[in-house]
Formats: C-alpha cells, structure tokens, sequence
C-alpha cells in the first residue's frame, strides 16, 4: 500500500488560486517553471527517496570500526540528490545554487518529508549551515564551504545541545581554547547531534556552539564554530581527520535512518563564525531555518500517512452501510469518515500555512523594498513558532487517526502505519520543544511591540474575511475565522495586560499557541474555500466540504481554548491573593 503522497496536485492549485506569487515570481521564475520543479521533484523523489524508506525503517543506521554506516540505497541516492541540483535549489548562484525562490524549496522539502524524513533530514541541516555562513562567515569560509554545501559534496550539522545544556544553552561548557594561528581547539562532548557522523560525504561541516576559555558565564558568553570533520585546503582538499568523533548512535523510538551521535571533541580544530560572544545570535539564523524545515517535515509525514489511511479505508471492508448494503468499505462508516476528515483537514490546511511562511521568506529576502523586507521578517518572526508548534502537534494527531483507522491492524508494526506516528513524535520536541515555543510567544514575542505583530496577524485576517463576506459557500468558515478572531484578539490583549504576572502567562502559553495555530489554519481554510476558480476545478468542492468540516469541528475548540485561557489567568490571579500571606515552603 504506497505511502508517499507528493501532493503534487494540491501544491500547483495553492500556488494559482491561494497563495500570492507575484511579487516572487519572476521572468525567468514564472509559475509554469515553478510547476515543472515540482512535477519534477516529485519523480525523483517518487522514484529514488521514496524506496529507500524501507532500508531507513528496517536496517537503519551501524557504526562499523567507528564510524556511521547509512541504510542501503542511501549513499547512491545522495549523490543523485547533489547532481540534480536538488541540495542547493534556493541557494544563490553565486554560491554554487540554482537561485530558485523558497517557495520551490519548501514543496520539496515537504515531498522529501513525505518520502523519507530521516533522509530530509541531512539536506535540510545543509541547508542551514550554508544559511548561518552566509550571513555570517568569512570570505574564505563561504568561497570554500558554499558550493560544495550546494553540490552535496559536502554536508553539515547543528551542534548544540550537552549532557546538562538542553533548552538551556546557557550551561554549555564544551570549551574553545584560542591557538596562535588564529583558529580554536574545541573540547567537550555533545549530544543529538543528528547526522553527526555518515557515510554520504567526505567532510561534514559541524556548526558548533561552545564557549572561548575564560568567556562570561551564561548565554552571552558563547561563540559559533565551523570545525570540519577533516581539515581542508581553500581549494577544498582534503586532509587528515579532525579531533570530532562519534562515539555512540543512540537507539530512538522513530527516525531510524538518521544518526543521532555522540560526538566527542577532542581539541579538534575550529574556524570562529561572527564575533566572539554572538554565537546564539549568528546560531538563529540555521535554527529559524531548521524550525520551519520541522514544519515541513510535519507536513510531509501528515500526507504519506493520510494516503495511507485513506487507500486502507477505500479497501478494506467491514460491516454494513446505513442503507443495510454490506459489507461495506469502511470509508463510509461516520466514525472513519470524521477522521479521515480531521487528517485532511490538517494536513491540507497546514500545507496552505507552510507556502505562507515560504512566501515571507522569499520576501524578507528579496522583497524589492526595505518596508517590504521589513514586513515579511515581522511577520515570518510572529508566524514561526506557531508553524513549527501547531504543525508538529498536527502530525502527532493525523498519524494517531491514521493507526486509529486501521484498528488493530496500525497497530502492527507490518501496517506501515504505526511508523508515521513513531517518525512523527519527535517534531515537538527538537528544535526547540514546543513548550518552549509557545512560552516565547506569550511573552517575549507579544511583550516586544506591544503586541503590535499578534494585532498584524488579525488584521491579515480581517482583510479576507471582509472580501468574502456575502459569499455563501464560505460562511461557516468565515464565521469560524471571525469568531475565532475575537476570541485571539481579547486573549491577546489579556495578556498583554497582564504581562507582568509571569508565571499565569507562562501557565497559559501553550493553550494560546494552540489557539493561534487552530486560527491560522481556520484562516487558510477560508482563503481555500474562497479561491477564485473556474466553475469545472476538480478541487473546490473538496476544499469546501473540508472547510466547513474544520469550522464545526476546531470552531468550538477555538472558543473552549479562549475560556481556558481565561479561566487560568483568573484561578492563578485568585491562588495567588488567597496564598499570599503563607509562608514559602522551602
């Protein structure tokens, strides 16, 4: 039963009727070259990515004589991978890329995410890298790193997190010690570093987050490092093998096919990025990156698993129709039905959300103005985190859905189902955990312009919601949207009138991140359902059944979160008058 859905279909009929291409769009990148990337991406990954899931799944990751073996099939389709141009696709030209917009990156990454996520894996960490050298790495680092980065000759990683420095950064203690010719001498070990050692490359490029000896404690004390997995010439020869090793591959419930190491640093040799004590700063650039990628990933997985559900639903007969007819396909029975409706109902809304994200990215980074660029960066910063965060969460709930379908056939590991759910598990929590998320964007998101980007993001809204009013094949989202509007709109500024009580924003932060994720959602399905299409699309129809599905059944969830929100704020507000006068329990 095939699991690797390209939504090939979807994507070209957002990009024409939902979401606003021109100001992206160019001459040489019209929407006819934009449809012939993705019919071509999905081949190729349909035809290469795709299979070797299977290897990623069963065989996964060794380490022979000390060093990571990938599943069969890999290393071939890699090289594949870099020779078509695919791993530096949105990269500059003059960086070694084919200069595409992010638009045509985020639908193939999201067609690899389908096919294989361990594998999306590694493109999407080289991706990044190249993204934080470019802003912020030397001459010599981007004319040599660059294009090998955007060929697949070489790949890299995100190295951050330590035994005792998770979310918190600020404990990271692996130290960076200056040497006279300029570079440093890294030592420490850090851990889940995903794709920290494999077989695909001859150099890996490790993005190091570490502290310069004698630096200040905390997070203003840390650095980043370009250290190389083998030292390299300026022509990009390589030598012998840096002081960086994996020593362990960690045995994970999903994501099989994807090292994640122990890496071990032993005076290795590292190259400074930025300036000494800005490393978290230079670091957001790839982590942004890495966070949306999640929100792809997310993406992906929600459509294999979705065709999975949906072509086992179609075959699979059992019991009887409401006519008494039987025995019947199980897509039929209401039950089924409600959540093959839930897990379109995400999966289509978020692959809407994630090319609105991919069109600000194209803006902040090429809009013809600087109000333009400004905008789009506002507004991509306010709209990340409730990407990454609703998106992850969606895909824990469709892939459920998706064992849940099957009954006690998901649950056996044979179905292929259960497998969506165990890859899918991990997206809430790395890249930042989206408690994280969601506390970041209750306060210091909120807090930093008076609220000025959650006011932007209603008035977004606002916008579609007065130009389909009258149109009555979209009222009942419409009056989701509305409704739900409302409801953000006075949490908000609950919120923000109550910044000062941290603790009861903090304790609500992730019901208000929820809330904000349901409503971007309720508001692409409005713009979905409202699309200006000729009378014969094939797909309106659909769009509009599910749009009205989502309203009755996220409308209410909208409104019970905004009274849960509320009513927290009011019980802490209470707890804490009624025990001020206790003594601290110590």
């Amino acid at each position: 039963m095939t699991r690797f859905d390209p939504a090939t279909e979807d994507f070209v009929w957002l990009l024409r009727h939902v979401v606003s291409t021109q100001d992206i769009l160019t001459s040489d990148v019209d929407l006819d070259t934009l449809e012939q990337v993705i019919d071509t991406a999905a081949s190729f990954i349909g035809d290469r990515i795709a299979p070797i899931n299977v290897a990623s799944e069963e065989v996964g990751v060794s380490m022979v004589d000390g060093r990571v073996v990938t599943p069969p099939g890999w290393r071939a389709a890699w090289r594949e991978w870099g020779e078509g141009g695919w791993a530096g696709l949105a990269m500059p030209a003059d960086h070694g890329g084919q200069a595409m917009p992010f638009l045509a990156q985020a639908v193939v990454a999201t067609m690899l995410g389908a096919a294989d996520v361990a594998f999306a894996m590694v493109s999407a960490s080289a991706r990044g890298a190249a993204s934080v050298l470019a802003a912020h790495g030397s001459d010599a680092q981007t004319g040599t790193c660059l294009p090998r980065l955007a060929s697949g000759e070489w790949t890299a990683t995100i190295v951050i997190t330590e035994p005792q420095a998770g979310s918190d950064v600020g404990l990271i203690r692996t130290k960076a010690v200056p040497q006279a010719d300029g570079s440093h001498a890294l030592s420490g070990t850090k851990i889940f570093i995903s794709g920290g050692d494999h077989d695909l490359s001859e150099q890996i490029l490790h993005i190091v987050l570490a502290r310069v000896e004698g630096a200040a404690p905390g997070v203003k004390g840390l650095t980043l490092f370009l250290v190389p997995s083998r030292h390299f010439d300026a022509d990009g020869t390589l030598g012998d093998h840096n002081g960086v090793r994996a020593s362990r591959i960690e045995e994970k419930m999903g994501l099989h096919g994807s090292a994640t190491c122990v890496l071990d640093l032993e005076a290795a040799q590292g190259f400074q990025i930025g300036a000494e004590g800005q490393g978290l700063g230079a670091l957001f650039v790839m982590m942004n990156e890495l966070r949306l990628e999640v929100a792809l990933s997310a993406v992906g997985l929600c459509a294999g698993a979705t065709r999975h559900a949906e072509a086992y639903a179609q075959e699979r007969l059992q019991g009887r129709d409401l006519s008494g007819k039987g025995p019947a396909a199980i897509s039929g029975h209401p039950d089924v039905r409600r959540m093959l409706d839930i897990m379109a109902a995400l999966t289509e809304g978020g692959r809407a959300l994630i090319l609105e994200a991919a069109r600000l990215v194209d803006l902040d980074q090429h809009g013809e103005t600087p109000d333009i660029r400004r905008d789009a960066a506002d507004r991509l910063a306010w709209l990340l985190p409730i990407c990454k965060a609703a998106l992850s969460d969606n895909a824990l709930d469709v892939t459920n859905h998706g064992i849940q379908i099957r009954g006690g056939h998901g649950y056996v590991r044979e179905s292929g189902a259960e497998q969506f759910y165990r890859d899918a598990r991990v997206l809430p929590i790395y890249e930042g955990a989206n408690g994280i998320h969601a506390g970041a964007l209750a306060t210091r998101g909120l807090q930093k312009d008076g609220g000025s980007s959650a006011r932007a993001f209603i008035d977004l809204m606002q916008a579609d919601v007065d130009a389909t009013a009258g149109e009555a094949a979209v009222q009942a989202i419409r009056a989701c949207v509305e409704d739900g509007m409302a409801g953000f709109r006075a949490t908000t500024e609950m919120l923000l009138t109550r910044a000062e009580q941290a603790e009861a924003v903090l304790l609500v932060s992730y019901d208000y991140i929820t809330l904000a994720g349901r409503l971007a959602l309720a508001w692409m399905w409005l713009r979905m359902a409202a699309a200006d299409v000729p009378a014969d699309d094939v797909l309106i129809g659909h769009k509009r059944r599910i749009a009205a599905f989502y309203a009755l059944h996220y409308g209410p969830e909208m409104a019970m979160l905004v009274a849960r929100i509320a009513a927290k704020m009011n019980d802490m507000n209470a707890g804490r008058a009624a025990t001020a006068t206790q003594p601290a329990l110590v």
